[in-house]
């Protein structure tokens, strides 16, 4: 609805330019490749090599004028899998990795951008595919479904501020078979709905110079507050945390606020430093109730808190923050430097709490290549019914050739390492842990 409210009759295009409809521009892609990983079901032994092809339509669209801004884009990845190894799992043969809805979408209308209130509404929507190590499944991954709808009021003071204040309805759906080791259709796993109020703000001081605040509160309710582990517990959590039969997840409340300041120091060196504070509280009578509806019709025992999934996250848990410095030692040069402190509500426990501390670096070279550069090691701390903690390594390579203007090559390679902290105080997960050497080539054609 959004995109036919704001396109405008009449269309015309020239090699280069994009599509023009009226004052819209629209700007229609697609991708096309082929990528090889070493390790396509990220298991810890017997690992699985295997090829697919890609296949990625994507389409922008922005139209900009003095009664509203609109803008949009999105795209539909398709992976389809051919194994270069024989074995007498069918799930080989018919390729269980093969999925065609990865999309990934988001849409943004400004009514009245220029006056000193006007309205803002947001939808974020994303079907996310995520591989498991589920080789006897008929799907060997795990859906999740995200739409995210904002409505904002816009208030614009003066050129140099604005202050968005609104709300935001999230839902999310999980589908598939975690850890499950034998053949069925995907499961609905459970669903997630938050909502809650949101403020967004923006100063520009100085030529350079930015100061945000962003904070906001939700609540979010489970459809299932209480799982069945699908006989996942050693792909869950260590042997000192034995989960059992079922899985308990609590509904709860949300809060975070945060302060950064982005500032461009010269010509070559731009910092962005944030720091803030939230806090997650569980609320246990929604296990509890859970728990008792279905004391009768499936005996359940009866849950404990004191079994982890009473946990709220607050104390150290609850810091955030970021520093991040861009430096360009040469013209057309980069090298970006950062840290965050992190947390998010997650699936199947409690919730995850994060470092993340990354080094990266682009460059331009002659007129037409590009090369970039990147490295990002995170340590993932799980609080809840199931506990335990993670070390993840990433790497990745990127060559780019562009051929002419609507044409881009882009070659790729890397390296994607789990593993289970021996240290934690349940011990360690062997059965998490991998390493994946993926090799993309991809073909990117944009009109």
């Amino acid at each position: 609805m959004l995109l036919l409210l704001a396109l405008p009759l009449g269309a015309s295009a020239d090699p280069g330019d994009h599509v023009a409809v009226g004052t819209a521009t629209v700007t229609p892609g697609v991708d096309m490749g082929t990528e090889f990983r070493s390790n396509v079901y990220r298991l810890h032994t017997n690992e699985v090599a295997a090829s697919a092809f890609l296949f990625r339509p994507r389409i922008a669209v922005e139209n900009r004028n003095s009664d509203f801004v609109f803008l949009m884009s999105g795209s539909l990845s398709m992976r389809h899998y051919y194994f270069s190894q024989k074995s007498d799992n069918p799930a080989y043969e018919k390729s269980n990795l093969n999925r065609y809805n990865d999309t990934d979408a988001t849409a943004s209308l400004h009514l009245l951008p220029t006056n000193l209130i006007g309205v803002k509404v947001t939808e974020d929507f994303q079907n996310d595919n995520l591989n498991t190590e589920s080789v006897w499944s008929d799907k060997a991954y795990i859906s999740h479904l995200i739409s995210d709808t904002s409505v904002d009021l816009s208030i614009h003071p003066g050129a140099a501020l604005f202050v968005d204040v609104g709300g935001h309805l999230e839902a999310n759906q999980y589908r598939g078979n975690p850890g499950a080791t034998f053949a069925g259709n995907q499961i609905r796993l459970n669903n997630r709905l938050a909502y809650g109020p949101q403020i967004y703000g923006k100063w520009t001081f100085f030529p350079r110079t930015a100061l945000i605040i962003d904070g906001g509160m939700e609540w979010f309710n489970w459809s299932e507050n209480i799982l069945n582990s699908l006989n996942a517990s050693n792909r869950l959590a260590p042997e000192d945390n034995e989960i059992g039969d079922r899985l308990a997840v609590p509904d709860g409340r949300e809060w975070r606020a945060s302060a950064s300041l982005i500032g461009r120091i010269n010509n070559r060196l731009v910092i962005n430093v944030s720091a803030g504070y939230g806090q997650i509280d569980y609320d246990e009578q929604s296990v509890l109730d859970r728990a008792a509806q279905l004391a009768g019709a499936e005996g359940i025992d009866e849950v404990d808190p004191s079994e982890g999934w009473g946990q709220d996250l607050k104390g150290l848990d609850g810091l955030l923050g970021t520093v991040q410095f861009t430096v360009a030692p040469l013209p057309q040069h980069n090298l970006t430097l950062g840290y965050s402190k992190d947390f998010e509500d997650s699936w199947f426990t409690n919730y995850l709490s994060y470092h993340y501390a990354f080094a990266r670096y682009n460059a331009l070279i002659a007129s037409r290549w590009s090369v970039s550069l990147e490295g990002g090691y995170r340590f993932e701390d799980y609080v809840g019914e199931v506990e335990r903690a993670d070390h993840f390594v990433r790497t990745t390579g990127n060559l780019s050739y562009n051929a002419n203007e609507w044409m881009n090559i882009s070659f790729s390679g890397g390296w994607k390492r789990r593993a289970s902290w021996a240290g934690h105080p349940s011990g360690a997960l062997p059965t998490i842990e991998y390493d994946d050497f993926p090799v993309s080539l991809v073909f990117e054609m944009t009109y």
